[in-house]
């Protein structure tokens, strides 16, 4: 279900696409966010920024109120989440008043291109990273590993307010694993040091755009904490790059979490750029 808003302050017009999205707690995508999703996708027009602030101040109002209609006040299981360019500033206290928060930033960076590779197989080599250390593809054989870094990954990310902790997490993260690696055999890799797992990375491409170069999206990555500090995660995300250009790649797109204090660091030192910053308000209702 959809509905669009609009408001204009002046010359100045904002339109949204309200939606709503619910899930069991047993399912995949319950672990992505709360169980009953309300969205907003929001453009506002060019002008006098006081302006653009009160009609987006508007639309949120009235969507909001929409929202308080149908939720009870204080369910942590319901949000309200928006998607903004991370540049566009003038729309930042509209939303910080009305109790969003944000959550996520979507970033990009363009790969140099080096052509790409004429080895049948090339983003299935394996490469060294020095110190022993070694990123190879997974196969069949590792999922149950994969897997249990993908829970790892979940449980700390979990404590940054995008995805959530959930019974039965593992299996739903060991099913999808097998669906990842099944759908991008060559896109997973796995990150060893002297012969023992350390983390991995997963990867894939993304839909092509007629006239742009390929893009792919990093879907995640994960290192053990006692693996961190010594230069290996960049190492890592550096071989990454160097397959992904090889193969004819233009840019890598990711997301990470803002509360997270190692993450925004670590991504913008390798390159990386914000693009859009999903906000979020959660309860939907206070």
């Amino acid at each position: 279900m959809t509905e669009v808003l609009r408001a204009r302050r002046g010359a100045v017009p904002a339109e949204a696409t309200a939606g709503f999205s619910s899930f069991r707690a047993d399912e995949a995508e319950a672990l992505w966010g709360a169980l009953r999703r309300h969205t907003l996708e929001l453009t506002c027009g060019d002008g006098d920024r006081d302006a653009r602030r009160a009609a987006v101040g508007e639309v949120l109002d009235v969507w909001l109120d929409d929202v308080i209609a149908v939720e009870e006040p204080g369910d942590e299981e319901s949000s309200c989440t928006v998607r903004l360019p991370s540049d566009d500033t003038d729309l930042v206290l509209a939303l910080l008043t009305r109790g969003f928060a944000p959550v996520t930033i979507d970033a990009v960076r363009r790969l140099s291109s080096s052509g790409r590779s004429d080895a049948a197989h090339g983003l299935a080599d394996a490469h060294g990273l020095g110190d022993g250390a070694l990123l190879r593809a997974a196969s069949a054989s590792d999922t149950p590993a994969l897997a249990a870094f993908d829970a790892l990954l979940l449980s700390h990310e979990a404590d940054f307010g995008a995805v959530f902790r959930r019974p039965g997490a593992e299996q739903l993260l060991l099913a999808s694993m097998t669906d990842r690696l099944r759908s991008w055999p060559d896109w997973t890799w796995l990150i060893e040091q002297d012969g023992a797992a350390l983390g991995y990375v997963h990867a894939f491409p993304e839909a092509e755009t007629p006239g742009s170069p390929p893009r792919a999206y990093l879907d995640a990555m994960y290192l053990a904490p006692d693996a961190r500090g010594a230069g290996l995660g960049r190492r890592v995300i550096d071989a990454v790059h160097g397959i992904l250009a090889g193969e004819g790649t233009g840019s890598v797109r990711l997301d990470y979490s803002v509360a997270n204090p190692q993450s925004g660091p670590f991504w913008s030192r390798l390159g990386y750029r914000p693009v859009t910053t999903t906000w979020q308000r959660r309860p939907s209702v206070r």
